[in-house]
């Protein structure tokens, strides 16, 4: 079906103001103003703010990688639901070693502390929203079980067996694109019912069959748009990689899931291929952060996208964040990977804080891994991790957060 949603928007476009200041901002005598969180001269470049230094869910002192996540508001507390690598694995084992977990904070933007785990290995990439009449979408990649590996000299984790009957991953043969699941719950602590999902139109479009990565954009009446990532059946490179519209008449309803549409993905430019979406919408209308993949994005960490109707989308020509981060006492440093993005959001609808999984720049230190070693090298070593490395000899990886003006 295609997709209709009203958004109470005039679009205008002159060659000063183009797509109305990317759906950011308001054209005044042929300039844009730009809203609050949003900056640059077309208002596509959000507007970060600098950042504490141990924001976010950071382990690194007891050996523990993350990967990115996103963050919801509920009993006086700041939730945020992360992929975190077990066994003092990295980023490398996260087809094996990625389990959800659930931390907490007194701050949107951290520090974050443990506080249990929602779903063992394997599952990935998770994204909690909330959904009318009190209940809780957590949608992710995964949900079956998997045998993780053991990089370091830390005692394993012993993880609960995934709940459910979801299958393994079905892979490439363009029969199952499995990779997607959500679970239930009325609480933010849980229990979780998980549930595959399928889309049942998906599989014969040679586009999409295997898809990933669902972020969800839940309406008040229950029904539901969701960005995903898809490869196709037989693909001709490792980043071709699209971005596909599914649209559900109610969100906790498999059966409803169809694709918004039956032509191809929302950005067909073969030179575009983007993961990690992230999907909400605004006065203005509907937007979406990827991390760039392709030569044209390949320094993109922030890829943006926008649309007035959830169904014909643009892609903005610049990318909306880099891998540079400023911090509160001055320093700043360049991530060597900034991935997963996921935006926070305030009572009104304000965007407030950027999430990220990153991975800093750490040196080969060879034989000497210690703190001081490691500081001389690299500043991030200087206030977080007891080493470079994990243990693994991989460098360390955690979800950072930093707020953006509102």
């Amino acid at each position: 079906p295609r997709l209709v949603v009203a958004v109470a928007w005039v679009w205008a476009c002159t060659a000063l103001c183009p797509h109305q200041c990317y759906l950011n901002g308001d054209c005044v005598d042929d300039h844009c103003v730009c809203d609050k969180s949003w900056t640059g001269q077309f208002c596509n470049k959000l507007k970060l703010l600098p950042a504490k230094k141990n924001s976010g869910y950071q382990r690194g002192r007891d050996g523990t990688s993350s990967w990115g996540g996103n963050v919801v508001h509920e009993d006086g507390k700041y939730h945020l639901f992360a992929a975190e690598f077990v066994n003092n694995c990295g980023l490398s084992s996260w087809q094996t070693n990625s389990r959800i977990i659930r931390a907490t904070s007194d701050n949107p933007d951290g520090p974050f502390t443990f506080a249990q785990e929602v779903f063992s290995h394997f599952g990935h990439n998770p994204q909690v929203t909330k959904a009318p009449g009190g209940w809780y979408g957590l949608f992710f990649i995964g949900g079956w079980t998997t045998n993780a590996q053991e990089c370091g000299p830390v005692q394993p984790q012993i993880s609960r067996p995934f709940p459910g009957s979801i299958p393994k991953r079905c892979g490439w043969d363009g029969l199952g694109g499995c990779g997607n699941a959500f679970a239930v719950s009325s609480s933010v602590y849980g229990p979780w019912v998980p549930h595959r999902l399928k889309i049942p139109d998906q599989y014969p479009k040679l586009w999409a069959c295997d898809c990933d990565n669902p972020s969800p954009w839940i309406f008040p009446n229950g029904s539901v748009l969701m960005a995903t990532e898809c490869l196709p059946c037989k693909p001709k490179f490792v980043l071709e990689e699209k971005i596909t519209m599914a649209f559900a008449t109610h969100w906790n309803e498999t059966a409803t899931y169809r694709l918004v549409d039956q032509k191809g993905p929302v950005f067909p430019n073969m030179s575009l291929s983007n993961e990690d979406p992230f999907l909400w919408q605004d006065k203005r209308g509907f937007h979406m952060l990827m991390h760039g993949l392709s030569d044209v994005t390949v320094h993109w960490p922030g890829a943006y996208g926008y649309s007035t109707d959830g169904h014909t989308w643009h892609y903005s020509p610049d990318p909306a964040y880099t891998f540079h981060v400023e911090y509160e006492d001055g320093d700043g440093e360049t991530f060597m990977r900034r991935e997963r993005p996921k935006l926070i959001f305030d009572e009104t609808g304000a965007i407030t804080h950027l999430v990220n999984g990153v991975q800093p720049h750490y040196p080969d230190c060879g034989k000497d891994t210690s703190k001081a070693a490691c500081a001389k090298l690299s500043p991030h070593c200087a206030w977080n991790s007891t080493a470079c490395v994990l243990s693994s000899r991989e460098p360390y990886s955690y979800t950072f957060i930093q707020p953006v003006a509102h």
